[in-house]
């Protein structure tokens, strides 16, 4: 049999780039994930966001998106929203919701990266559900 080199056409991919937002050192910060970008988005927060929204944008059937969350330099949470299905978005290590996991005791116990694979069924934010993995 014959053998091929990786041909990759014009514009193709290895890799998906990455996307990375941080916000700025304001206490309050709205986040929101583009569910029409393919990439992964990386969302890296400050030391003084204490409270934090995370939204979804641009929901439509089958689109997914990686978010990664690095909590790595924050101090303390006073809030954390997720306005998507949290009710469907889990962290396996401990079937917990991964909204639950936010917080002073997810800090305390060396919890600061989150890894989430979203996924819409349709064009609302309920209509968005995830799996998370959690890095200490």
């Amino acid at each position: 049999g014959s053998s091929y080199p990786l041909v990759l056409e014009s514009g193709g991919q290895v890799s998906q780039p990455v996307t990375t937002i941080t916000p700025s050192a304001s206490a309050t910060v709205t986040y929101t994930v583009d569910m029409s970008k393919s990439n992964i988005q990386n969302l890296v927060c400050d030391e003084a966001n204490a409270d934090i929204t995370i939204n979804v944008s641009n929901m439509a059937a089958g689109r997914t998106v990686k978010l990664h969350v690095d909590l790595g330099g924050v101090s303390s949470f006073s809030s954390m929203t997720i306005n998507w299905d949290v009710n469907q978005t889990y962290e396996p290590d401990t079937a917990m919701a991964m909204v639950d996991a936010m917080g002073d005791d997810m800090i305390s116990a060396g919890y600061t990266n989150f890894m989430v694979d979203l996924t819409a069924y349709g064009t609302n934010a309920s209509d968005v559900y995830g799996s998370a993995s959690v890095f200490a």
